[in-house]
């Protein structure tokens, strides 16, 4: 069997007011009714000669979510949701399922990638009601949405994110707040994008930009970069974590401060300089929490 990689299409739309409310997002579904058949034809394609997945061992979730997927969540459907999974080989008999999709009480999760300390948190989180023989996608997501609702504030999603420890990118929906969140981790080994329409107010995340609706021009569209998250009323990017190269850079930083002397490959004078957004010793220390360092 050949593995895949899968996709995903996430809009939210601006809240919508008084006057406004109870209105059809006739553009919106439409695209993502569209992007759906987009996706089946493509997983079809990719399946046509592959095995029967009831044959194979997979959890419940794994066989509800081999198949392209729509999501809508939010009140007058603010938040829509396409999947197309990624099928990964780990045996001959044993398959992995992606991205890991939640959606439960007005809150809606789509993880591509691992979490590397899954067993740690669920050690730890005392009141966490989650399964622990469960399948890990779901444990992966149960453990995100409770690090994310037991935090607050202004610092609600640096909190949730300085627990996490892995290589992944994910987006997550809040329907309460009528906000969604989107955070890559320092390695950038999972793509995530996104655009801001400055029209209209929406929002929109992808893994790829070559499995995007037609209304959506990929020349629009913004890379996340490595340890930055997009979130916020009012969508903005933000840097939660120090990426490798800067986490070097910064620890040549301290070592020039400490008057230790440079390695002798490293070139002579002072290190180059760290945004000034994450210079701060905070963002180090989380940096080497979530690399394991």
């Amino acid at each position: 069997m050949t593995s895949t990689e899968g996709a995903f299409y996430a809009y939210v739309s601006r809240p919508r007011t008084w006057f406004s409310f109870g209105r059809k997002q006739h553009g919106a579904e439409s695209d993502l009714d569209t992007l759906v058949e987009r996706y089946t034809q493509h997983y079809e394609e990719e399946h046509k000669s592959g095995p029967d997945f009831t044959k194979l061992s997979m959890s419940p979730r794994e066989v509800q979510q081999s198949k392209v997927q729509k999501y809508i969540a939010g009140a007058d459907s603010q938040c829509t949701l396409a999947v197309l999974p990624a099928v990964r080989d780990i045996t001959a008999e044993i398959v992995r399922v992606l991205p890991y999709v939640h959606q439960s009480e007005g809150y809606l999760i789509c993880f591509f990638g691992y979490l590397s300390n899954t067993a740690e948190l669920m050690a730890h989180l005392h009141d966490w009601k989650g399964d622990e023989l469960g399948d890990i996608g779901t444990n992966t997501t149960s453990i995100i949405l409770h690090l994310y609702k037991r935090a607050s504030g202004d610092n609600r999603a640096l909190l949730m994110l300085s627990e996490l420890q892995g290589e992944y990118a994910f987006f997550l929906y809040d329907g309460n707040t009528k906000q969604a969140l989107a955070a890559r981790d320092p390695t950038g080994a999972e793509e995530l994008y996104y655009r801001v329409n400055p029209d209209d107010g929406s929002v929109a995340f992808t893994n790829s930009l070559d499995q995007l609706p037609d209304s959506e021009p990929a020349s629009v569209w913004r890379e996340v970069p490595p340890g930055h998250y997009v979130a916020g009323k009012t969508p903005a990017l933000m840097q939660f974590a120090l990426t490798p190269e800067q986490l070097q850079v910064r620890e040549r930083h301290e070592s020039f401060e400490c008057g230790f002397e440079l390695d002798s490959e490293e070139e002579e004078g002072e290190p180059e300089e760290l945004p000034h957004s994450i210079s701060g010793s905070i963002f180090a220390r989380l940096s080497r929490k979530m690399s394991g360092t």
